[in-house]
């Protein structure tokens, strides 16, 4: 049953993926067709490594416990790299919001 938390935990993914490429859009930084090809690139790989091994339906789903914790700390540093890029309220929202939103949604309301 998909309840309002599903949904924002969903949306704290969707914003994992962004702000994963706005990272790496901001660390090359340099002409912006290398950025944005980056972005692309960055983006594309976290939601492929993200739906294998991260996704509630995927083939080979990790445990729970490590799923949590490797979620957290790429949580923690993407929303730490885009505050420090400069980012402030997209790190910020990613540093906490996201954080604590996959910490809960991955560790008590995941069925595994």
């Amino acid at each position: 049953m998909i309840n309002i938390f599903h949904v924002f935990l969903f949306l704290s993914e969707i914003a994992l993926w962004i702000g994963a490429g706005r990272l790496a859009f901001l660390l090359v930084n340099r002409p912006k067709n290398w950025s944005i090809v980056a972005f692309i690139s960055v983006s594309l790989i976290f939601i492929v490594i993200w739906s294998f091994i991260f996704a509630p339906k995927a083939d080979y789903r990790m445990p729970k416990l490590p799923r949590t914790i490797i979620i957290a700390l790429l949580s923690i540093a993407i929303g730490l790299g885009l505050y420090l890029k400069g980012d402030l309220v997209f790190g910020l929202v990613i540093l906490i919001g996201a954080t604590l939103l996959q910490i809960v949604g991955q560790y008590f309301v995941a069925v595994d």
